[in-house]
């Protein structure tokens, strides 16, 4: 059985359009827990359970909203082991860690096709 989320009131509610990873992640994958070693960092997923995690993800895009004067160019998908925050571009699906350039993920496919359980 395939559940597939619906982001459009989402959207609407934050003025934004979602990039097609972003949503094609909250319904392509099924995991309450991923995480694990990409390259030297430690990455942590937000996790993904069909009907259930929109409106986790609804009160991690507000409160980040808030945090970046009410912008929304990158979104938050999860958290690296040092704290930093794991973003998506919201306009090219690159994958990065925030302030932090470096280390940048072509896609959210990548990260997870690549992540380790050791470093």
């Amino acid at each position: 059985m395939t559940v597939s989320q619906d982001f459009t009131s989402l959207e609407g509610e934050f003025d934004i359009k979602l990039h097609k990873t972003i949503v094609d992640y909250f319904n392509s994958y099924w995991f309450a827990d991923l995480d694990g070693f990409y390259q030297e960092h430690y990455i942590r997923l937000e996790p993904v359970i069909p009907n259930n995690e929109i409106s986790s993800f609804k009160e991690s895009l507000k409160g980040y909203k808030e945090n970046q004067g009410d912008s929304l160019e990158k979104i938050p998908i999860g958290i690296e082991g040092n704290g930093l925050l794991l973003v998506i571009e919201n306009n090219s699906g690159i994958v990065q860690l925030e302030d932090f350039e470096r280390d940048t993920y072509e896609n959210i496919e990548e990260l997870i096709r690549n992540l380790r359980l050791k470093r």
